[in-house]
């Protein structure tokens, strides 16, 4: 806003004879001027006032894929690349300087990408990728996938299974190339958790990793877990705190059934060995034989599991869970 010019002339204001010529455009970056002329009583006066057009607004980065990436120790890092814009140069993804050189894929550990751009003012903007690179998993493990999609049919009132047949070809895809390159062993939530967000996998999924026995072994585990529903892999996976409170209550239980103290200790014992049997995947008796656990009958293979996770969403299918369960059952006889 032009805050303009005064103008006297023996003690007169003559401000309003002042003519003021504008030469300035907001939308390019340069040096303007604002002339002030005035003529009183045949003399002539001009006074410039000199205004800079300057760009102060940094450009914006935007990284593509992923701003954090997960690869597997010797593996090559091939980097995404990032684009550029900004307020007054428009375009300036061509001026982005990538510096890869933090990155270290022969060692274990979390590193930076960093994008560094500045636009024609020197107003500069930075971003930064995470590469997180992680031992590669070793060459007998086994990933054994099961899958579910229910979906409610208004007109029949119950829950139905649904072939998954249309998220599978790129779901083996992921799971080929984890097998092929010895993929890193990645915690085996982080990875649910990422294949749900990039594929659309349905609402019940099991996926268990064998090392040392068959893929058929690693299958027969999955289809357990889908049938048993097991929260925990093994013992040491469950909570301490969860045991603590689980004991609390066997042994007040044990207390009110009027047993002596002692009595009580050994009947808590023995009922925490069954709350693990009913929580742990390795207790539990297996499904294809009852006389063996899960964990004697993958060690029985020349394998043990290394991982377990399991995923339900919907009411529907706690509703039908017991019928699921028998269905499952069935398919492994």
């Amino acid at each position: 806003k032009d805050e303009g010019a005064k103008a006297s002339y023996d003690g007169k204001d003559i401000t309003a004879t002042i003519k003021t010529i504008k030469n300035l455009d907001l939308k390019h970056i340069g040096t303007y001027k604002y002339i002030y002329s005035i003529t009183y009583k045949k003399q002539e006066k001009n006074v410039e006032r000199t205004i800079k057009v300057i760009d102060e607004v940094p450009p914006v980065i935007k990284i593509n894929g992923r701003d954090k990436i997960v690869l597997a120790t010797g593996r090559t890092y091939d980097d995404p690349g990032a684009t550029a814009t900004d307020n007054y140069d428009g375009d300036i993804t061509k001026k982005i300087k990538v510096d890869t050189s933090q990155v270290n894929t022969n060692a274990v550990g979390v590193y930076k990408v960093t994008y560094t751009v500045a636009d024609s003012s020197g107003n500069e903007a930075t971003a930064e990728r995470v590469v997180d690179v992680r031992q590669a998993g070793g060459p007998n493990q086994r990933i054994a996938v099961l899958n579910y999609h229910f979906f409610y049919e208004e007109s029949e009132k119950n829950i139905c299974r649904e072939s998954i047949c249309e998220h599978m070809d790129r779901f083996r895809e992921q799971l080929n190339y984890l097998r092929d390159n010895n993929f890193y062993a990645v915690p085996m939530d982080e990875y649910i958790g990422w294949m749900y967000g990039e594929i659309d996998l349905p609402e019940k999924s099991v996926l268990i990793t064998v090392d040392g026995a068959s893929s058929d072994v690693a299958k027969d585990c999955a289809m357990h877990a889908a049938a048993m529903r097991p929260k925990y892999l093994n013992k040491d996976s469950v909570p301490t705190e969860e045991v603590e409170k689980e004991r609390e209550i066997l042994k007040e239980q044990a207390m009110n059934e009027g047993k002596p103290e002692q009595i009580a200790a050994k009947m808590v014992e023995g009922r925490i060995r069954k709350f693990y049997e009913e929580i742990c995947l390795e207790e539990q008796s297996f499904v294809k034989d009852s006389d063996s656990k899960v964990r004697e009958y993958v060690k029985a293979n020349g394998g043990v599991i290394t991982s377990m996770v399991r995923f339900e969403v919907g009411e529907g299918m706690e509703k039908r869970e017991e019928n699921f369960a028998e269905e499952v059952a069935k398919q492994m006889k």
